[in-house]
C-alpha cells in the first residue's frame, strides 16, 4: 500500500492545478480528522471479521472432535446458508455504507457553513 501511495503522491505532485491553498487545507483537514477514523474503522473491521472466521472453524473443529464425524455433514450444510446469506448481504452493507459518508459529509459541510457565518 505504501508503495501505491507514493506512486499516486508522484503523479499528483506533477499536476500544477492542484497546488493551491484550498486543496492543501482540504488534504490536510482530511488527513487530521477523517484518515484516522478510517483506518481504525477498517482494521477493526478485518480483525473481527478474522475472528469470526476462526471462530467458526474452531467451533467446527471442536464439534468433530467431540461428535466425532456423526456431526460433521450437518454442520457443513449450516457452513452454506451461512455464507450465502454474508454474500447477499454485502450489496446491502454497500449502499448502508455509503448514505452514512454522504451524511457525514453533509453534515460536516453544515456545520462548516454554520461556523463560516458567525464569524466577524
Amino acid at each position: 500500500m505504501g508503495v501505491l501511495l507514493q506512486k499516486k503522491n508522484q503523479e499528483l505532485k506533477g499536476d500544477i492545478r492542484l497546488a493551491t491553498a484550498h486543496n492543501k487545507v482540504t488534504t490536510q483537514n482530511w488527513i487530521a480528522g477523517e484518515s484516522f477514523q478510517t483506518f481504525q474503522e477498517a482494521s477493526h473491521t478485518f480483525v473481527d471479521g478474522v475472528a469470526v472466521f476462526l471462530n467458526i472453524l474452531f467451533t467446527v473443529i471442536a464439534f468433530t472432535c467431540v461428535f466425532r464425524h456423526t456431526d460433521l455433514p450437518s454442520s457443513l450444510f449450516c457452513a452454506v446458508p451461512c455464507a450465502l446469506s454474508m454474500r447477499l448481504a454485502k450489496p446491502l452493507i454497500h449502499k448502508l455504507s455509503n448514505q452514512i459518508q454522504s451524511q457525514k459529509r453533509m453534515c460536516s459541510a453544515q456545520w462548516f457553513f454554520a461556523l463560516k457565518e458567525q464569524r466577524p
